[in-house]
């Protein structure tokens, strides 16, 4: 007969067993649906985080596009200002009627033609040694002047005369010591040189014409065809108006007490009569 104590002693152990499988069992499975969840809620988040970052992109794309574009507007619009607000210095220029002049080079000397001392000293003309530019708005000339260094006595100059002068403000770009001028907006130095005779050979080789022609503002006959357009747009209605309102302009915020002067009235009155 099986001893009741020992019974229930083995009972007992078989029952934790099975408690212990169970557990084990238990889990796994728990682990085994905890790993499904964990793989199956990364792909979301994969597929998420992946759509997250299309919409972003999207978005950066978009962004860019758009300030691609204004970039691409406000340097049309600048463009366009620029163009507009060179239409208009071209039709002041117009209106000032300007003319072409004869450029004048010359020094004073205290020497009369045989080397004497004189009390009151004289003015010595410089001829250029040959024309660059002659047309009708611009007369560049070049010269040979002397320019008290110690050595290098002589300079070769570009110096000149052109209606544009004051448009593009950046011609002149040499000075001589002791020479005077009239009339010379255009100022650029060649080189310097011993004598006159060596300039003088370096001018006249047709080697270096090209050279002394690439030193002349290339802006010059672009100029002269905007002076033309001016010439004529001036006559049209609307851009007579914005050259008087851009005047006005000029008066009301440039110019110390502009609203005070006769001008200023002058083209308010033009103004209204364009505008009735």
């Amino acid at each position: 007969m099986t001893n009741p104590i020992l019974k229930a002693c083995e009972d007992s152990l078989i029952a934790v067993k099975i408690s212990y499988e169970s557990q084990k069992n238990l889990k796994k499975e728990a682990d085994k649906l905890a790993s499904q969840l964990k793989y199956d809620y990364n792909n979301k988040i994969y597929d998420l985080e992946k759509e997250r970052d299309t919409k972003i992109n999207e978005v950066l794309l978009e962004n860019e596009a758009t300030i691609q574009t204004m970039v691409t507007n406000l340097e049309k619009d600048k463009a366009n200002i620029a163009k507009v607000k060179g239409i208009l210095t071209m039709m002041d220029l117009v209106a000032e009627n300007p003319v072409k002049q004869t450029p004048e080079v010359y020094y004073y000397s205290d020497k009369d033609l045989n080397g004497n001392y004189i009390p009151n000293k004289r003015k010595v003309p410089i001829p250029p040694i040959k024309s660059l530019v002659d047309d009708k708005y611009t007369n560049i000339l070049l010269f040979i002047l002397p320019n008290r260094k110690p050595v290098k006595k002589y300079s070769l100059v570009i110096w000149g005369n052109t209606i544009f002068g004051d448009v593009p403000n950046a011609f002149s770009r040499g000075y001589v010591s002791g020479i005077q001028d009239a009339d010379c907006n255009i100022k650029i130095l060649v080189k310097d040189a011993v004598s006159k005779a060596e300039l003088t050979e370096y001018a006249n080789n047709p080697k270096n014409l090209s050279k002394l022609l690439s030193m002349i503002p290339p802006t010059l006959p672009q100029l002269a065809t905007e002076f033309e357009e001016a010439k004529v747009l001036i006559q049209d209605k609307d851009w007579k108006i914005a050259y008087l309102r851009s005047k006005i302009l000029y008066y009301e915020e440039d110019y110390h007490r502009g609203t005070e002067q006769p001008e200023y009235a002058a083209l308010q009155k033009e103004l209204a009569k364009l505008l009735k």
